[in-house]
């Protein structure tokens, strides 16, 4: 079918994805200690230009022999880098480059009458082309790892679309038999969709312990929590009996949860331009080829901090209309157990998102970096809903 076509084009396009993901793994090794060796063997060269010209006539041969391996040892890595595929062209032809001048550099040094100065010159553009193919393979892996992040987001958000067209079916199909007479033909439908409204709870919570982005986002897993809670009192009303507007107010909550991850996720799908919304980005990044490498390099946030901002004012304005639904619906006074703490949690998550925001932009005005602030239009983080009148 074309549903499964599309899956099979998905799978390979992930494995091709986690392919590419470990060679470009296996270069960054291989070029990192490629240009520790040809930093060292640069030194040497330097070393052959400051000694006594009968020293450096003397020298210059070993000096060469390391020139001539070091040669054939980027061959070696330039083949790892074709097998990275065409995206890796670039950093091939540096490393090829790079082993050239190596080769020149071993034949200068190891002539009759050794050319010291054109040696170590060679040996210094070896050394800068090996740290440019480092530069550009680190910078290459980010990339990948970034259109996989984004990915994963296009995956997820697809995921929690599904779910919430299935709740908003649902809701249609709840509200037309609310405060109807509960004969049995009533009954049969309302249990019906409650064990619909069971299956969508059983996949939200699915979707969450199976999903480490998920996990490792407490705005996401604070979402998650209120969902769960309104699916299974939805999914209670129901199998008990025909609907009441407290039912009606839970599936709304679900859906529209749902819906707000579904914009946040479609927000971290995309490639931003704002520093402010991926306040990691380059993070530790720029040193020069040849330093510290990516290991200092902080972790890119899943979900971009103005997104989850948006999801934290959702989760704020639902907590405000369910307390509201108490007051105006059947729902039982005991429902306002724990909103106090989600309230109170979700609070916490708000503060601690900006405190981490004002940090980041502070170490990024440190260190000399543009930086970018909300834009006024932008509603603070904790505010008063709106009042709407009630389901």
């Amino acid at each position: 079918t074309v549903q499964k076509m599309i899956e099979d084009l998905a799978d390979d396009e992930k494995a091709r994805t986690e392919t590419l993901r470990r060679r470009l793994a296996t270069l960054v090794d291989a070029l990192e200690q490629l240009v520790r060796q040809a930093e060292s063997t640069e030194e040497l060269g330097l070393a052959l230009v400051t000694a006594e010209g009968a020293e450096a006539t003397k020298s210059s041969p070993a000096v060469a022999q390391q020139a001539a391996t070091l040669s054939l040892n980027a061959s070696s890595v330039a083949d790892e880098g074709r097998a990275a595929g065409p995206s890796a062209q670039r950093i091939v032809r540096l490393i090829e480059r790079g082993a050239e001048a190596e080769g020149r550099a071993a034949s200068a040094l190891s002539a009759a009458a050794p050319q010291i100065a054109l040696g170590h010159e060679s040996l210094v553009r070896a050394t800068a082309l090996f740290q440019e193919a480092l530069e550009l393979v680190r910078q290459q892996e980010k990339k990948n790892d970034e259109q996989e992040r984004q990915q994963r987001a296009k995956e997820l958000a697809q995921a929690y679309k599904n779910l919430c067209d299935r709740e908003e079916g649902l809701l249609t199909a709840t509200a037309t038999l609310v405060n109807k007479v509960g004969d049995r033909r009533v009954l049969v439908e309302s249990r019906r969709l409650g064990v619909d409204q069971e299956s969508i709870r059983q996949e939200i919570s699915a979707i969450s312990e199976g999903s480490p982005d998920v996990q490792k986002s407490p705005t996401f897993t604070e979402a998650t929590t209120l969902a769960l809670d309104a699916a299974t009192r939805a999914a209670s009303d129901l199998r008990s009996g025909p609907p009441t507007p407290a039912t009606v107010e839970m599936e709304t909550e679900v859906m529209e949860i749902l819906r707000g991850l579904v914009n946040a996720l479609s927000e971290a799908a995309k490639k931003s331009d704002d520093p402010f919304a991926d306040p990691s980005e380059n993070a530790g990044g720029g040193d020069g080829a040849g330093g510290g490498g990516g290991g200092g390099e902080e972790e890119k946030p899943f979900i971009p901090p103005l997104a989850e901002l948006k999801v934290i004012r959702s989760l704020q304005q639902r907590i405000y209309e369910r307390t509201k639904a108490i007051e105006s619906t059947q729902m039982p006074i005991d429902a306002l157990n724990g909103l106090s703490q989600r309230q109170d949690s979700i609070a916490k998550i708000a503060d601690d998102l900006r405190k981490e925001l004002e940090k980041k932009m502070a170490e990024k005005e440190k260190a000399g970096a543009p930086v970018l602030v909300p834009p006024e239009s932008e509603p603070p983080v904790k505010l008063k809903p709106e009042a709407k009148e009630p389901i």
